[in-house]
């Protein structure tokens, strides 16, 4: 392989000397022909293209990021854990990552705000954290995670998986492999010095990780597995930095002695990869129904590059809409939408009408690059309102929880307010997060609309952080928490009652004297009659902030 030509800098402001680690070797172009990457916690790196002044940049640490080479545009994809280490789309295009210690796999959805290892979000007022998919630990956490480096791998941390640290993550989508294994996740365990294997399926509005048996261990003292990806024949390559050294150091390192392994199953037979960049179009459009997602991938970038290139992609767009009309296999229906994608060949008005597809992962899509690809008009805004009341995927409301931060600040009441009467999730791990998320920014210009949607949600963490957020504002705006008060004393929920007032209580957590709401003592009052404990200890406390103070 050799360059296309000379090198051209798109965006700097990467604080390479104190992230140390995975900028350049974690590029991967996703299905929506955009180029993602990853930045760990160490530092802070204000993203840009060159020349662009402090103020226009934008920060991350940990999290994952991606820019689009056409449109030169750079955002972040989710903030938090500690050290992305590797990623890979399922075969429906959700994207997963690989981290370290305090948990290992994570669902990127954009606009995330994931647990972090340490230190606070840019936001101060998201309140709580999305936690990891993975619903267990590859390490004893009754150890602490640096102990690994003294103790060694402990019996029980050995069971449980390795350790802590992992590198490289695969979704398993080759044919060569057992069936048992497509579809899920492989990773490096670097302490452990084995694959780990779990599985991935949905729970709620997203997904849960379950451990499997780990799939391979070596007893080789230098192996240092770093990634791992799947190759044209279904069978996988595994990058081993090979050396005795742990994760953070520079000095004493061997540069040349690392190794590629490469696992098959059976006797595979050779196989004859034709040069995918000189296909014709057509071959690269039947492509997109191959076995192997190898072909599959390269194909659908090689159409992409075409079309940047300014290649008349005419033909390729019937062809792509013949076998998105005609395919009775969802998942190639799946990537002809994607080929359109990353071609140009779909428009805002031929996706709202794929809202109502069949398939939940083509609504899936079809809100992702509405909100993606295109400026989101008042006939989008108001598709996705529709969407938002009638839908029951949980996946496709996740992502039009994450399409809110798209719109308009007041465009995202009415879809936010349909998304959280969803009974269904309301104790969901991701869900009501994400539409808090979404309308987080909204509340200080329109707080009516928040105590609104306080008093309607079926989500009580919502009604919980609305409250919180408005009374954390009480000295300089107090009517909205009037608004709250009055709704404390009008609804016969105890349930959103009790949301409530734990949210006035954490907003006022430091006070100890607060400016005391005009309702607040015939709401006191008859909240004192309700035969609950707990509400009536968050009325005593409170009744003491708004009086003589604590």
């Amino acid at each position: 392989d050799i360059p296309d030509g000379p090198p051209e800098v798109v965006l700097d402001g990467f604080d390479e000397g104190g992230i140390r680690h995975n900028i350049a070797n974690g590029l991967r172009w996703g299905p929506d022909g955009w180029l993602y990457g990853r930045h760990g916690i160490l530092v802070t790196s204000m993203i840009g293209p060159p020349g662009t002044p402090p103020a226009q940049r934008t920060p991350i640490n940990c999290g994952i990021w991606r820019y689009n080479p056409t449109r030169k545009i750079f955002e972040v994809v989710c903030h938090g854990t500690t050290n992305p280490w590797g990623y890979d789309w399922n075969p429906q295009g959700e994207l997963f990552f690989i981290n370290t210690v305090i948990g290992h796999m994570f669902h990127a959805v954009q606009g995330a705000h994931l647990q972090r290892m340490y230190g606070e979000d840019f936001n101060p007022h998201l309140y709580e954290l999305i936690g990891a998919t993975s619903d267990h630990f590859h390490w004893d956490t009754a150890e602490l995670w640096h102990d690994i480096r003294k103790l060694g791998v402990t019996p029980t941390t050995d069971q449980a998986g390795g350790g802590h640290a992992h590198s490289g993550l695969m979704i398993y989508q080759g044919n060569n492999w057992p069936e048992q294994y497509r579809g899920t996740m492989f990773t490096v365990n670097f302490h452990g010095k084995r694959l780990n294997n779990d599985h991935i399926e949905r729970k709620g509005a997203a997904y849960v990780g379950h451990h499997a048996p780990d799939f391979l261990k070596t007893k080789d003292p230098w192996f240092r597995g770093l990634d791992l990806i799947t190759g044209p024949d279904g069978g996988v390559f595994i990058a081993d930095w090979s050396d005795i050294g742990e994760c953070h150091e520079n000095d004493g390192v061997h540069r040349s002695s690392g190794r590629i392994f490469k696992i098959t199953y059976g006797d595979p037979q050779p196989l004859g990869i034709p040069d995918v960049s000189k296909l014709s179009t057509a071959e690269l459009v039947a492509a997109q129904t191959h076995p192997e997602e190898w072909f599959v991938r390269q194909a659908r970038h090689a159409l992409q590059q075409r079309s940047a290139a300014g290649d008349s992609m005419s033909d390729v767009h019937t062809s792509l809409r013949k076998l998105f009309e005609e395919s009775t296999n969802p998942l190639h229906q799946l990537r002809a939408l994607w080929s359109l994608g990353v071609t140009g060949g779909t428009d805002a008005d031929w996706l709202i009408s794929q809202l109502q597809h069949s398939d939940e992962y083509v609504r899936v899509w079809a809100v992702r690059l509405l909100g993606n690809e295109f400026t989101i008009t008042p006939q989008t805004t108001a598709a996705f309102e529709l969407v938002a009341a009638n839908e029951t995927s949980g996946l496709v409301l996740l992502h039009l929880a994450s399409a809110l931060q798209r719109l308009p600040l007041a465009d995202r009441w009415t879809i936010a307010q349909s998304l959280a009467t969803h009974a269904e999730f309301a104790d969901d791990a991701a869900l009501p997060l994400m539409v808090w998320y979404g309308i987080e920014p909204a509340i200080q210009e329109s707080p009516d609309r928040a105590v609104a949607l306080a008093g309607a949600t079926k989500f009580p963490r919502l009604a919980k952080f609305i409250a919180r957020r408005l009374t954390s504002n009480l000295q300089l705006v107090p009517a909205p928490v009037d608004q709250l008060v009055q709704l404390l004393g009008q609804t016969t929920e105890p349930e959103r009652q009790l949301s409530l007032l734990q949210g006035i209580s954490d907003g006022l957590k430091g006070w100890r004297k607060a400016p005391q709401p005009a309702s607040w003592a015939a709401t006191a009052e008859s909240l004192a009659k309700i035969d609950s404990d707990e509400i009536k200890q968050y009325v005593r406390e409170l009744s003491v902030v708004f009086g003589d103070g604590r």
